[in-house]
């Protein structure tokens, strides 16, 4: 509804009143529950989570078994601008990145994504706020986390530093 054109809004008006619905029931019928384990992946990459700064910008590096796009989203609307997560599974690694508008006018995560997946050998894309990653070897997802790390300190030009309790 955040790109809707106004005429876009008549017709919901129209289809509510047709239906003899307010917008509430339409949003409650949109909204469905959370899995156990979708509710645990998040958990757990929170517990996991390690964030860092620079200026006043933050970013959150974490890793799950599943769940990962799920998780880089709940770790970008609890505030960082950046949010890695990386994920093993058999004889794949993957990265999923998330980023706030504000980065993203900054650095694209798509392109930071190629070029990780030409280091390492993998699959990668997006656009400017959201990427993904695949390498179909086994790599240390802490490297994996650090070097996405490292590449968006190069891109801007900066050193981030840990954030710690």
């Amino acid at each position: 509804m955040s790109r809707a054109r106004p005429e876009t809004f008549e017709v919901l008006a129209w289809l509510l009143r047709l239906a003899g619905r307010d917008y509430r029931d339409i949003v409650n019928a949109m909204v469905e529950e959370m899995t156990f384990s979708e509710k645990m992946a998040r958990i757990k990459g929170l517990l996991r989570m390690r964030a860092y700064r620079f200026s006043d910008y933050i970013v959150c590096l974490s890793n799950v078994n599943a769940y990962e796009s799920s998780l880089a989203d709940v770790l970008i609307r609890a505030g960082c601008d950046v949010a890695l997560v990386a994920s093993e599974h058999d004889n794949e690694v993957r990265l999923f990145g998330r980023c706030n508008k504000r980065i993203a006018e900054r650095v694209s995560l798509a392109e930071i994504f190629n070029e990780l997946a030409r280091y390492f050998n993998g699959e990668g894309g997006g656009h400017a706020t959201a990427a993904a990653l695949s390498v179909k070897e086994r790599i240390d997802i802490t490297t994996l986390l650090f070097k996405a790390l490292n590449s968006i300190e190069q891109k801007l030009h900066v050193k981030t530093i840990r954030i710690n309790d």
